[in-house]
């Protein structure tokens, strides 16, 4: 969510700084501004390109509605645009915040991964003692019980 938040923030900023630097070039009649409208242009496909591959897996974890994608979806009644979109008040409160609001349902959704899904990681010193606590078996001859002794 966080990649491609930061892709889509990064793709509209270097759109914005495209359209500003061919105002200046139309202004000023300089060609310099020309080749940094280009660049900023070029740059915003490109971060757009990346936010809509990380972005489809994005989904409200309630509504299940695809929250990055440029799919059209039902907007809840509250949900509030930033600069004319909902994508960009998504991922600047996702990358501000922590926290989003999903434009769909209207619930307040945290970024953070619960204490309970996350693995217990075990130290170092703890994994030897309980190598050391369990004696590698020896192989049984078939028909062996463990424990006892078998002559023949």
């Amino acid at each position: 969510m966080r990649i491609s938040s930061l892709c889509f923030a990064a793709a509209y900023g270097a759109g914005a700084l495209a359209l500003v630097f061919l105002g200046f070039s139309f202004y000023e009649k300089e060609v310099q501004f020309l080749y940094f409208t280009g660049a900023f242009a070029g740059a915003s496909i490109i971060t757009g390109f990346l936010a809509l591959l990380t972005g489809t897996k994005c989904q409200c974890q309630l509504c299940q509605v695809s929250l990055m994608s440029y799919q059209k979806y039902s907007k809840h009644r509250n949900a509030k645009r930033l600069l004319g979109s909902y994508r960009l008040k998504l991922s600047l409160s996702v990358l501000t915040l922590n926290r989003y609001i999903c434009g769909s349902c209207g619930e307040t959704f945290s970024c953070n991964v619960p204490e309970i899904f996350k693995k217990p990681q075990q130290e170092p010193e703890v994994n030897a003692t309980i190598s050391q606590l369990n004696p590698v078996r020896r192989s049984l001859k078939p028909g062996a019980l463990p424990g006892k002794k078998h002559f023949k």
